[in-house]
C-alpha cells in the first residue's frame, strides 16, 4: 500500500473493526461459485478512508453488506432493502436465505453479529428497530452482547438458526391442533 493508511486508526480505535489480513473469505468464494457478484463495499464517502474488509452483494430485491472478523464469525454490516416491494413480501427472505448459505458445510462460519439500526432516508424499509431485533431473537436465537456507542450488538450462533418455514410448519400444525379441539 502506498500513501498513508487510516485502517491501522481505525483498528487501535475500534479493536471490533479489525480484520486480521490473512483471514481468507470462503463466503465471497462461495457466493461467486455459485453466480452472485460479490463486491468490495466502501462504507465511508471519503476515498482516502480504507474499509476494513466489507463485501457486498445483491440478492432479490435486498443489498447485504458483511465482514469476516475471522473464519467462524460474520458481521453484518448492512441489510438494504433496495426498491418497495409489490404486495405483501417478507422483507426478511434474503437474511434466511443468506443465513442458510451460511450454514453450509463448506463454510466454517458458525456466528454472525451485528447491530439492529434504521438507515433513514438510504432506503424505503418500514422495518422498525423494534422489528429487526424480534426477528433477530425469534429466529435465530440471537442475544444481547454489549452496548457500544448507544447501540445494542446482538449475535447469534448458526446452530440455534431454525429457518423460516420451520417456524411456519411449527404454526399450521398448532392451528391444527387447535381446531381439532
Amino acid at each position: 500500500m502506498t500513501g498513508t493508511s487510516t485502517r491501522p486508526a481505525l483498528a487501535a480505535s475500534n479493536p471490533l473493526l479489525c480484520v486480521p489480513e490473512d483471514v481468507q473469505d470462503l463466503v465471497a468464494e462461495k457466493l461467486t461459485e455459485i453466480g452472485i457478484e460479490v463486491y468490495d463495499y466502501q462504507l465511508s464517502n471519503f476515498a482516502d478512508v480504507e474499509g476494513n474488509g466489507e463485501k457486498g452483494f445483491r440478492k432479490g430485491n435486498v443489498e447485504i453488506v458483511y465482514r469476516l472478523k475471522n473464519p467462524k464469525i460474520v458481521v453484518i454490516v448492512l441489510y438494504r432493502i433496495l426498491k418497495k416491494p409489490k404486495g405483501i413480501q417478507n422483507p426478511f427472505k434474503e437474511f434466511n436465505w443468506f443465513l442458510e448459505f451460511l450454514n453450509r458445510d463448506d463454510i466454517p462460519v458458525e456466528r454472525i453479529e451485528g447491530v439492529a439500526k434504521e438507515f433513514p432516508g438510504e432506503h424505503v424499509s418500514t422495518l422498525s428497530v423494534h422489528r429487526l431485533k424480534k426477528f433477530y431473537k425469534k429466529w435465530l436465537g440471537a442475544k444481547s452482547e454489549r452496548n457500544q456507542f448507544g447501540q445494542e450488538w446482538l449475535y447469534g450462533y448458526l446452530k440455534d438458526y431454525r429457518p423460516l418455514r420451520h417456524f411456519r410448519d411449527l404454526q399450521k400444525s398448532s392451528s391444527r391442533e387447535e381446531s381439532t379441539l
